[in-house]
């Protein structure tokens, strides 16, 4: 959705449904590669190949695609973003930890995971 300006819900629903597919609409973005890869990347059946929110803000202000007047509003969301993706990772993190302390004492006590 960063790429293009939909007019309509249906217009959206078929470019996203294309991009899903791994089909991007080349020729909304023919004119500039730098979209296209940036958005062939962004939706790669691997999800440990695809950019992180850091990694595509670098990447569009290296190649000055946030040259816009507005930008710095923009810079300030997606850092916000960032934290709050951070945030929720380490939420995860330690959460995972906990299942796995509880884990090894349900073993330790001998009694079966349920799970």
């Amino acid at each position: 959705e960063l790429f293009s300006n939909f007019t309509t819900g249906m217009e959206r629903a078929a470019v996203l449904g294309k991009v899903r597919k791994g089909e991007i609409p080349t020729e909304e973005w023919a004119s500039d590669i730098t979209w296209a890869a940036l958005a062939r990347s962004m939706v790669d059946q691997n999800p440990e190949k695809r950019p992180t929110a850091r990694e595509i803000l670098q990447q569009l202000v290296q190649k000055g695609l946030l040259a816009d007047p507005d930008s710095s509003l923009l810079l300030k969301m997606i850092k916000r973003l960032q934290n709050n993706v951070d945030r929720l990772e380490l939420m995860v993190m330690e959460k995972d930890e906990k299942m796995k302390r509880m884990r090894q004492l349900l073993d330790a006590n001998g009694i079966d995971n349920p799970c």
